[in-house]
C-alpha cells in the first residue's frame, strides 16, 4: 500500500488579524483538513514561545514530529469551528457522522457535558488531503517550521496596526481574553525579539519601552512580531508569503484565488460561495461572518487622531509598517 505524503499549509498571524476568517476560507476547500489553533488548546511547552534562528537546529526533530502529529488532533475547539464544509477525501456517510458528532458535542457543551470527537483520520489513511494549521500562538516559530518541513507552505497574515490594536483594546475592555493584565505589559516579546533589524536600528531598550504609553507598547509589539515573521519568510519566499488582511476584505474571492494558486490549491465553487456569503455581520467578537470592508475600517471610529499618530510614529520604519505606509 502506497504511503501518501501529506502537504501542509500554515495560516499564521497575530491575534485579531483576521486569521480565523482567512483560515475558514482555506477550510472551505474540499481537499483541506482544517485544524483550528491546536497549539492554543494545548500549548507546545516543548518549544520556546519565540524560537530564534540560532536555536532552530536543536528543535528541528520535535517540530517535524509535531507537524506529523497534527492529523491526530481531535477536539471540539480544533475540529469543530463552524461553518463545516464537505470534503472530497471523506465519504458521504463519514461527512454526516462528523457533522452529527460536532453538533452534538456543541449542544451538550451548553449544559456542561463534554464528549470527545471521533478521530476520523483512521478512516481516510489512503486519501490525499492538505493539512491547514491555523495559529495565533506560533508566529515566532515559523522559521523553525519552514526549516523542519520542505512540503510546507506558509501564509502569514498582517492587519493594519491600527485595526489590530483597536481590536485588542476592544477585547481587553470587554474581558474577552483569559489574562486580566494588558497585553501591552508582556515584555517577553521585547526581550525575546530584540535581535530583529528594526529594534537594533532604533536602539530600543527595555527601560525605554516601559516608559511608553499603552498604545505605543502595542504598536511596538505589532512591529516586532510582524518583522520577525517577515525576516523568516524572506529566507523561504518560494514557500511562504505575507498577505494583508485588508486586501482580503476588499476582494475576498480575488485574494483567495491568488493565495490558493500560491499554495497549489485549485479554485472551487465551495470556496467561491463562502467568499460571497460575507454580506452580513455578526456581533460576535470571534465571528467569521462579517462585512469585510466595514470590518477593516472600524478602527477609524475607535481610535483618536492622537492615538493613530502614536501608532504611526512607532511602526512606520519597520518592514511591516512599510506595508501600510500609504494607509494612515
Amino acid at each position: 500500500m502506497k504511503l501518501i505524503t501529506k502537504k501542509y499549509i500554515l495560516v499564521f498571524g497575530m491575534p485579531r488579524s483576521g486569521t480565523t476568517w482567512i483560515g475558514k476560507i482555506f477550510d472551505s476547500h474540499p481537499d483541506t483538513m482544517y485544524l483550528h489553533e491546536p497549539d492554543t488548546e494545548k500549548m507546545i511547552t516543548e518549544l520556546p514561545r519565540f524560537v530564534r534562528p540560532h536555536e532552530y537546529q536543536k528543535h528541528l526533530n520535535f517540530a517535524s514530529e509535531y507537524l506529523l502529529s497534527l492529523p491526530n488532533k481531535a477536539s471540539l475547539r480544533v475540529n469543530g469551528k463552524l461553518p463545516l464544509f464537505r470534503k472530497k477525501y471523506s465519504y458521504d456517510i463519514l461527512n454526516l457522522l462528523i457533522k452529527f458528532n460536532i453538533y452534538l458535542a456543541k449542544l451538550l457543551e451548553q449544559v456542561n457535558i463534554k464528549i470527545g470527537l471521533i478521530n476520523y483520520t483512521n478512516f481516510i489513511k489512503n486519501k490525499p488531503y492538505v493539512i491547514v494549521w491555523k495559529s495565533i500562538e506560533s508566529f515566532a516559530r515559523i522559521g523553525l517550521l519552514l526549516e523542519a518541513k520542505k512540503n510546507l507552505s506558509l501564509v502569514y497574515i498582517i492587519r493594519h496596526p491600527c485595526g489590530q490594536i483597536a481590536s485588542v483594546l476592544n477585547g481587553e475592555d470587554s474581558n474577552f481574553f483569559v489574562s486580566n493584565s494588558s497585553i501591552s505589559e508582556d515584555y517577553g516579546y521585547f526581550e525575546a525579539l530584540n535581535d530583529i533589524e528594526f529594534i537594533q536600528e532604533k536602539k530600543y531598550n527595555l527601560d525605554s519601552v516601559k516608559e511608553m504609553s499603552q498604545i505605543q507598547k502595542l504598536a511596538l509589539r505589532w512591529a516586532m512580531i510582524n518583522d520577525q515573521a517577515i525576516e523568516a519568510i524572506e529566507k523561504h519566499s518560494e514557500r511562504a508569503t505575507v498577505v494583508r488582511y485588508e486586501d482580503f476584505c476588499i476582494d475576498p474571492k480575488g485574494q483567495a484565488k491568488k493565495i490558493f494558486s500560491k499554495t497549489n490549491l485549485s479554485w472551487n465553487n465551495q470556496t467561491a460561495n463562502f467568499c460571497e456569503k460575507n454580506k452580513s455581520e455578526s456581533n460576535s467578537y470571534y465571528s467569521v461572518v462579517k462585512i469585510p470592508e466595514k470590518s477593516m475600517n472600524k478602527w477609524k471610529k475607535q481610535l483618536t487622531e492622537k492615538e493613530v499618530n502614536e501608532i504611526k510614529q512607532i511602526v512606520i520604519d519597520s518592514k511591516a509598517g512599510q506595508l501600510f505606509k500609504n494607509f494612515f
